[in-house]
This record gives C-alpha cells, sequence and structure tokens, in this order.
C-alpha cells in the first residue's frame, strides 16, 4: 500500500528546550515554524547577517515615525515584500496594518 507524503516544515524552536531523552534542541513544525520565520524576517534589518546583507526588513526604521497615512502604507509594503520575497512557504493576499494612538 502506497503511502502519500505531505510536506512537513521545521524550523528550530529559539525557546532553545531540551528534547527529553536526547541531547538535541526542540523543532517546530508547520505553521508554527512559518509563523516564526516571518517574525525573524521582520524583525531583522540588512546588513545584520553575516554573508546575507539583503536578508531582512527595515520595519524597524519606521518605529518613531509619526502614524500618518504615508506611514501606515510604507509599513505594509516592506511587510508584503518581504515576506514575499524570502518565505516561499505562504502566497500573501493582503497585508493591513493599524495604528494605535498612544
Amino acid at each position: 500500500m502506497a503511502q502519500t507524503l505531505t510536506k512537513r516544515y521545521s524550523d528550530l524552536d529559539f525557546s532553545f528546550t531540551r528534547i527529553p531523552g536526547r541531547n538535541d534542541i526542540a523543532l517546530s513544525y508547520d505553521e508554527m515554524a512559518v509563523i516564526r520565520s516571518i517574525r525573524n524576517l521582520l524583525l531583522t534589518k540588512n546588513y545584520e547577517r553575516p554573508f546575507q546583507p539583503d536578508l531582512g526588513c527595515q520595519l524597524v526604521n519606521l518605529l518613531f515615525e509619526n502614524m500618518d497615512p504615508l506611514t501606515l502604507i510604507t509599513a505594509e509594503r516592506l511587510i508584503g515584500d518581504t515576506i514575499t520575497k524570502y518565505e516561499p512557504r505562504i502566497t500573501v493576499t493582503n497585508v493591513q496594518v493599524s495604528n494605535q494612538e498612544d
């Protein structure tokens, strides 16, 4: 009987929890691996990773900007472009950024 193999995504779990009985770090799988990958991409600045100067997002540059419509559009564009460029496991259909007054 033939089995159909489904693609399973895995990534390091950055809580660095140990697997009981083995001297190894736990992994996160599938949806959680993709979520963590996106978070790491958005929090990484360009030129922050050695030998990969283009990897990352300039979202941190918007941190202390005034929240006007142009800043929101810029943040949406940066997030969408970064995910589309570096995370092939998902397809971006919509990015919506909202501001909080405080």
